[in-house]
């Protein structure tokens, strides 16, 4: 059985569709960084920002100082044309993909599932030779065209592009989505002046209806895409799915990325049928030398094995992941809470025994104090950071601690974090923290707010997930 996968790894398949999606991922993210450079997003979030949230390993990372990330940037958007033009195509992947990922990892509090499969994208097109055909680079070396790759390419991406749908799905198993229709029923109401769903915001049941399609779409869309019967009407619904989630929650590139990234479960060859056939070479390309095939197998090995394995890492964290938020990175859950804060930063200086409150907006930007207050692990970043600011030359260490308040999907607000601990001193370690309080609170069997209702706050509102 392994002799036959071997065998079938390095088979010759049609690169069409490759080359369809490398063009639509370069184009896609040279506007996705360009507009961010436009609209000022970089300058706010990495230039003018005086504190950074931190993934855990990553303490030491720091922007690029002066207007360095604006050139980062700039230098991203280069690249990416470059990426979709296949000119300099693997040096311009690996740039991108390098420089998107130190963007990335600089501060945790912009997390956003699509930006990680992004850099994940990016490195796989670094790694795969999706420039034989339709590249200026194949233009310019009429050696390395080609009609074909080695079929691991092409399931390398098939296979990264499924984990987050199959992934998104297995999230979506919990009694809050599935039992209560929660946090669905918050995003209906909020898109309530929406002009589809207006007329089925306050039908009943309608937030079970979505979210149990929502779970079941996720399921089903990969194996329904390559088969080819139900093909055409899995892609229907991919463009409802995807069209309204970006009208609903203004989630940036990643609708149209994922429209795009799904043909690559379509036959490998239909970009063939509506380009002309002058565009793409007719010879194949040469065999992979025995001598790479075990590295490249032992390769993609290892990486499915990571993308499999990390999701799952949350449940050795007790409770519910979606109220602690402890190793929820990494795992592809999507929309999946909506939460309602209250918190407040308690300062006691023991050298003049005097207390005060810190109001973060003082460090932080408008967004970084949003997901802030959500998440354990962020409040408790920022509460050393008070407390290394506040202590700053004093003999003996200022006291940090705080009053935080979370209602998660629709549950009456409670503390999530033991006021009595020192979180200013308290050190961030690996594994759970014992500092982060259970959830108590069973989440009620609320109603959809009367039509005449005040709108809500949506400003805490998770849609960055």
């Amino acid at each position: 059985m392994l002799k036959r996968a071997r065998e079938e790894a390095f088979k010759p398949v049609d690169l069409a569709s490759l080359v369809f999606l490398r063009v639509a991922f370069g184009l896609l993210l040279a506007g996705y960084q360009l507009r961010a450079l436009l609209h000022g997003t970089i300058e706010r979030n990495y230039v003018k920002t005086i504190f950074h949230f931190h993934y855990f390993g990553f303490e030491w990372l720091r922007p690029l100082p002066g207007r360095g990330m604006l050139w980062l940037d700039g230098v991203m958007v280069v690249a990416a044309v470059l990426l979709a033009v296949g000119a300099a195509y693997r040096a311009a992947a690996l740039v991108f993909a390098c420089c998107f990922t130190f963007q990335f990892l600089i501060d945790e509090a912009f997390f956003i599932n699509h930006n990680y499969l992004i850099c994940l994208l990016g490195f796989i097109f670094a790694a795969i030779p999706a420039h034989r055909a339709c590249s200026v680079d194949a233009w310019l070396r009429p050696g390395l065209r080609s009609r074909t790759v080695p079929a691991w390419c092409l399931w390398l991406v098939r296979f990264q592009v499924a984990v987050p749908y199959v992934y998104g799905a297995i999230a979506k198993m919990n009694g809050d989505w599935l039992l209560h229709g929660e946090p669905m029923g918050f995003y209906l109401y909020m898109n309530r002046s929406n002009a589809v769903l207006k007329h089925l915001v306050y039908l009943p049941g309608m937030k079970f209806v979505f979210a149990w399609c929502g779970m079941l779409f996720d399921l089903l869309v990969v194996p329904a895409t390559l088969w080819r019967k139900t093909r055409l009407l899995a892609f229907a619904a991919l463009l409802y799915f995807h069209v309204s989630n970006s009208f609903m929650f203004h989630i940036g590139v990643f609708p149209w990325l994922m429209i795009s990234a799904t043909t690559i479960f379509w036959d490998p060859a239909w970009p063939r049928k509506l380009l002309p056939a002058t565009l793409f070479p007719e010879s194949d390309a040469p065999p992979t030398p025995e001598r790479f095939r075990k590295p490249i197998l032992v390769a993609l090995a290892l990486h499915a094995a990571i993308q499999l394995i990390v999701p799952f890492r949350h449940w050795f964290y007790p409770g519910d992941v979606n109220w602690h938020e402890q190793a929820r990175h990494f795992s592809w859950h999507m929309m999946l809470r909506h939460k309602e804060t209250l918190i407040r930063f308690r300062a006691h200086d023991p050298n003049s025994h005097t207390d005060a409150f810190i109001n973060p907006n003082t460090f932080l930007n408008s967004w970084q104090v949003s997901q802030m207050k959500k998440i354990p692990d962020r409040i408790h970043q920022f509460a050393r950071f008070l407390g290394d600011v506040l202590s700053f030359g004093k003999p003996k260490r200022v006291e940090v601690r705080v009053d935080a308040y979370v209602g998660l999907n629709g549950r009456t607000p409670e503390r999530i974090v033991d006021p009595s601990v020192d979180l200013g001193a308290e050190p961030r370690r690996w594994g759970p923290a014992e500092w982060i309080l259970p959830l108590a609170t069973a989440i009620p069997d609320a109603q959809m707010p009367a039509p005449e209702s005040e709108t809500p706050d949506a400003s805490d509102s998770m849609y960055s997930d």
